[in-house]
């Protein structure tokens, strides 16, 4: 649908612009996947890491909260996690 297309461009934006101004990274893998009536987006960095907090805070960053939002609000899950070497999110929506 489009709310999920729209959805899913916006955490890829805000993913991309949060790893350009924090992440020091030298390389970007964006995926796209559709499987078993799901969606799912990854975005993963080589860079310096997201800070621990963040990923264990849910209201911590504008960014973060509104790809959160986006993603729970279309009934789907939003996860974060620090790498030894970047940061991955996902987003799963179901379709």
């Amino acid at each position: 649908s489009d709310q999920i297309a729209l959805a899913l461009l916006r955490v890829t934006q805000e993913a991309l612009l949060n790893i350009h101004r924090h992440a020091r990274a030298s390389h970007v893998h964006v995926v796209l996947t559709a499987r078993n009536n799901l969606l799912q987006l990854s975005v993963r960095d080589d860079g310096v890491g997201i800070p621990s907090s963040h990923c264990l805070e849910e209201d911590h960053g504008v960014g973060l909260q509104g790809m959160r939002h986006r993603v729970e609000r279309l009934g789907g899950r939003f996860t974060i996690r620090r790498l030894k070497h970047g940061t991955k999110i996902v987003a799963t929506i179901p379709v």
